[in-house]
């Protein structure tokens, strides 16, 4: 399970990296920070390299866009160090939009786990502060005024988020841990605050994480323990409560630790897991609704990737993912795959003033994708605070840099 998110972890490594932040806090950005990186498959362009303060570290969620602007949180950062909601333009414009910190006498929030768009409002949840210290669901506007929606931990109700927030017939939905049993909930919150536990997660199904989505209906997620093999589970679960395992993992040759969700395409669900597989670094699944898994990609046989996080995402028929380390420089991958099984890397971080470790989940738009990195860029000492970046695939044949 994650540690209230793999994310957070990714976070909190790269952050004790950048050990001199606050002395280059002040320094002006090198001339051009931004790099395009083009082959025979992609466009790929960093937007925006993160300075650590005031405007950021460890972008970590998904991103939204709005009338022509990315919306997006850090978990690190901004003037508290507590984290940020930003926003920043295609160009590379950025501005911090609210920068979080904790106090409990004024029941603050802190930590923000990525950013959900409802009716024009900004949602998102934090995994720290709120009334019992045990985070929060909060709403924004696109001019930066925050207010806590509601505070997770009281009683037998969800506490700290293990997710961001899924918008559904204009309710929001979340994981949190806590519960009945100690092992998870999913929450809703309407947009005026009132919040109800869905449902406690038995030991069955496991805590869930990773976000959920709707499909015809019902929800559909992933939790990285639980089940007969403590490896995981896909689940359903109807807003009444009703929760059900589609699928065990852990078996021998199939992954373990789904951690990223689940997409929906043509009837059958696509999804990967951190590890496990034939090489122990993670696979890429298709699931029946009725139960029926199927291996596509086994990760670590080469430079294709390991450990991959974050939902995939579709353009055109074909699935699109992240993988969190792996790859030619060690720091992770962008990856199409066939619902067949056919792999390719688009994409290697960590290479120069690149990005590293991506997070989130691919936005597209415009038949180019959008997202954030954990680390990396060329700002912040050490690891690098993180960046936004684009890709585009393309059938261009050209390198350059």
């Amino acid at each position: 399970m994650r540690d209230r998110s793999a994310i957070a972890v990714l976070a909190a490594t790269a952050i004790a990296a950048c050990s001199r932040l606050a002395d280059t806090a002040g320094m002006p950005p090198a001339a051009d920070n931004s790099f395009a990186l083009q082959s025979a498959a992609v466009v790929y362009k960093e937007i925006y390299n993160f300075k650590g303060i005031p405007d950021g570290a460890s972008p970590n969620g998904d991103l939204v866009y709005l009338n022509g602007v990315f919306y997006g949180s850090s978990y690190y950062g901004g003037a508290y160090g507590a984290g940020t909601v930003f926003r920043v333009t295609a160009s590379g414009e950025e501005r911090v939009l609210h920068s979080f910190y904790v106090s409990r006498s004024k029941k603050t929030d802190a930590n923000p786990l990525g950013i959900a768009l409802l009716r024009g409002a900004l949602y998102g949840t934090t995994v720290s502060g709120g009334a019992y210290g045990s985070g929060t669901v909060f709403t924004m506007t696109t001019a930066g005024k925050e207010r806590i929606l509601h505070s997770l931990g009281y009683g037998r109700d969800g506490r700290v988020p293990y997710s961001g927030l899924l918008p559904w017939k204009g309710t929001l939905y979340g994981e949190a841990g806590g519960g009945v049993y100690g092992l998870g909930t999913v929450y809703s919150v309407t947009p005026t605050g009132q919040e109800r536990v869905v449902c406690s997660f038995p030991s069955s199904v496991g805590p869930p994480t990773g976000g959920l989505i709707a499909v015809n209906g019902t929800l559909y997620g992933t939790s990285p323990n639980g089940g007969p093999y403590n490896a995981g589970t896909a689940f359903s679960l109807t807003t009444a409560g009703s929760v059900g395992v589609i699928h065990n993992f852990g078996a021998s040759g199939d992954g373990s630790s789904p951690d990223g969700g689940v997409t929906a395409l043509h009837g059958t669900l696509y999804g990967t897991t951190m590890s496990g597989g034939t090489y122990g670094r993670g696979i890429v699944f298709s699931l029946r609704r009725s139960g029926d898994e199927h291996v596509l990609h086994d990760f670590g046989s080469g430079t294709d990737g390991a450990s991959p996080i974050g939902a995939l995402a579709v353009r055109d028929g074909v699935l699109y993912g992240t993988t969190s380390s792996g790859g030619l420089y060690g720091k992770g991958t962008l990856f199409s795959m066939t619902t067949t099984g056919s792999e390719k890397v688009l994409h290697n971080f960590g290479h120069a003033s690149d990005g590293a470790q991506p997070a989130g989940k691919l936005l597209l738009l415009d038949g180019s994708f959008y997202s954030a990195t954990v680390y990396g860029g060329n700002v912040c000492t050490g690891a690098g605070c993180g960046t936004v970046f684009e890709l585009t695939p393309t059938r261009v044949i050209e390198f350059a840099r």
